[in-house]
């Protein structure tokens, strides 16, 4: 089963559940940052996440990355080569789902 990061920036959270969904439906599991459930080691998780389980990271997003968060991410699936899609909406998501 693929697997997807979806990495978002904290204005862009309804967005992000909506590809979110969109994946699930179309059978790929999906990890991400959960806002609502915070813990100390959250970040360092998320690095596990990415590098053990993911196949991709899908970065949904209409402005530039002002979240030190979502560069984080972004340059650790640079730099351990998982594949990144960035996405501002369903149909680009949709047309992006091949891939994934």
């Amino acid at each position: 089963t693929p697997c997807a990061f979806v990495s978002f920036h904290g204005p862009d959270q309804e967005a992000a559940e909506a590809v979110r969904l969109v994946l699930r439906h179309e059978g790929v599991r999906v990890l991400t940052y959960d806002p609502e459930n915070r813990w100390p080691d959250g970040p360092f998780e998320m690095l596990r996440q990415i590098v053990e389980e993911c196949h991709y990271v899908v970065y949904v997003g209409n402005r530039g990355i002002g979240s030190r968060f979502v560069r984080f991410e972004l340059r650790i699936a640079a730099e351990f080569s998982i594949p990144t899609v960035r996405v501002t909406s369903i149909a680009q998501l949709r047309r992006a789902l091949p891939k994934i």
